[in-house]
């Protein structure tokens, strides 16, 4: 096989894999009313503690706007809460109720389940492997990313 055609081999494995496990766990998910994006709000706000909207916004990438309509949701099922920062009282921020630890902890585990029933089929120096992979093309897309903003950001400044 040449180079392009293994590498349209793998965009189309890497979506349709993605797709599958994406898949089952929206539907685990949605057992418990969640969301993907609900979801990955939820794991965010827990590892950064407390944050702002548009902290969640560009971790995931999306405008402010579309975090804000899916943080009333999760406000709505008290599943997170919105307070005025001590310090700025302009800044509004959002923090995990303990329903909304306990729903997360939930999701985290049949999420966890549905990936675990796939890569069990997996050896341990394959899993590294492919550990070592995804670790490598991160670094690149991330360097890639970066590289983009800056001349996109150098673009505005010319004109």
């Amino acid at each position: 096989m040449d180079h392009g055609n293994i590498l349209s081999r793998i965009q189309a494995l890497t979506y349709s894999i993605t797709r599958k496990i994406g898949h089952q766990i929206e539907g685990v998910l949605s057992e418990l009313g969640l969301t993907r994006g609900q979801f990955y709000i939820l794991k965010t706000i827990e590892s950064q503690g407390k944050c702002r909207a548009t902290d969640i916004a560009n971790m995931m990438e999306v405008k402010p706007s579309a975090v804000t309509l899916m943080i009333d949701r999760l406000e709505a099922r008290r599943w997170v809460r919105r307070s005025q920062d001590t310090s700025d009282r302009r800044v509004i921020i959002i923090e995990l109720t303990p329903e909304g630890k306990e729903v997360l902890e939930k999701a985290r585990k049949i999420s966890d389940e549905v990936v675990r029933r796939y890569f069990a089929h997996l050896s341990y120096g394959d899993l590294n492997h492919l550990l070592k992979i995804y670790e490598k093309l991160e670094r690149i897309a991330v360097d890639k990313h970066e590289k983009s903003k800056g001349e996109k950001g150098n673009r505005r400044a010319r004109q």
